[in-house]
Parts: structure tokens; sequence; C-alpha cells
């Protein structure tokens, strides 16, 4: 694995635990993280980018 995708990978798992936090808190939003989630995941992994479109989080 290349360095670009593990940041990629690293960034997106961040996210994703950003825009989680999001929802019980009403001061950080969560639409940005999870959009900025795909993003990341899209440039890292088809497999974790397929995974969270699937979910219903997305």
């Amino acid at each position: 694995m290349n360095l670009k995708r593990l940041i990629f990978l690293i960034l997106g798992f961040l996210c994703l635990g950003l825009g989680c936090i999001g929802v019980a808190l009403p001061i950080l939003p969560t639409v940005p993280f999870f959009l900025a989630t795909v993003i990341c995941f899209a440039n890292s992994s088809q497999k974790l980018h397929d995974w969270f479109v699937s979910t219903k989080l997305y």
C-alpha cells in the first residue's frame, strides 16, 4: 500500500468518527464529515467506498 492510499484511509476513518460523533452532538456538523469520508474512501479503497455508500449513514 502506498503512502497516498494510507493517508486517505486514515483521513477517511477520522472523518467517519467525527461524523458519527456529530450525530449525537448538535454543535458538530455531520454532512461535511460524511462527504469527506466518501472522498477519502474512494481514493484509498474501492471496497471501503462501496461499503460506506451502501450503509444507511450515507
